[in-house]
């Protein structure tokens, strides 16, 4: 049977022979599987101050139903706010296996700080302005019970304060900072600081993945020696008495 190619709108449509062939050709070839993914990008806009938990509902709902290979990008220019909405934030990110990341593309202070130092990654804007303080309110009540208060928010937000701006902040600058000083940053100084800290979180991961690595070959089992009967031995002594015989070399 002739072979039969008719071409229509720039497509080519094949005889059944050669498609038996193409076919044939195929199975000689490794085959392969396809997958695809999709992926989210969530982007959320923080430009003014943190309000009351409920205002971000939707938005802490939104990060918690992303998923690894997912995105969600933090747009920041603001003045802080309450901490009570920073905390819900950063418990919706904590949840997530999706990348973070903080845009500066202006003021980042205060509570607006700390969530940008809760992200996988920063992005600066040349404008961009950051304010580092410790945590301020006011209460009212009984003596004892604002003593009690100030105490217990000191507590937790000193832990959050030492944990977001590590590596971001020297030892120094943190106990002052908890003390009351007020730490103003241009951009340039926050990337001078960023590069540092994930420079020095880069190290620290292949040191860990070297030390994983270490382990894994550690628990491996060794090669056993290879132990001979006694008609083995006898077999492998003849052989090599053979093997080591001479020739005689010829007058």
């Amino acid at each position: 049977m002739a072979k039969l190619i008719k071409q229509y709108n720039n497509k080519v449509i094949k005889s059944s022979d050669e498609e038996d062939e193409d076919n044939l050709q195929a199975q000689d070839q490794l085959g392969y599987f396809r997958k695809v993914q999709t992926a989210s990008l969530l982007d959320i806009y923080i430009d003014g101050p943190f309000r009351e938990p409920a205002y971000y509902r939707q938005i802490c709902q939104a990060i918690q139903d992303t998923d690894e290979g997912d995105i969600i990008r933090f747009h920041i220019n603001s003045g802080g706010g309450r901490l009570d909405a920073l905390q819900s934030i950063l418990s919706s990110i904590w949840k997530t296996s999706a990348a973070t990341e903080a845009h500066l593309e202006g003021a980042a202070h205060s509570a607006a700080s700390l969530l940008a130092m809760n992200c996988d990654s920063v992005y600066v804007s040349p404008i961009a302005e950051m304010l580092v303080h410790h945590v301020q309110f006011g209460t009212a009540g009984k003596a004892a019970d604002i003593r009690g208060y100030v105490d217990h928010v000191g507590k937790i937000t000193e832990k959050l304060f030492r944990e977001s701006y590590d590596l971001f902040l020297s030892e120094e600058e943190t106990d002052k900072c908890l003390d009351g000083h007020e730490l103003w940053l241009d951009s340039e100084e926050i990337m001078k600081r960023l590069e540092y800290k994930f420079e020095v979180l880069k190290e620290q991961a292949m040191l860990e993945m070297e030390e994983e690595l270490e382990e894994q070959l550690e628990q491996e089992p060794e090669d056993e020696p290879v132990v001979l009967e006694e008609n083995q031995k006898s077999s492998s002594k003849k052989k090599a008495k053979k093997d080591c015989s001479t020739e005689e070399v010829p007058s």
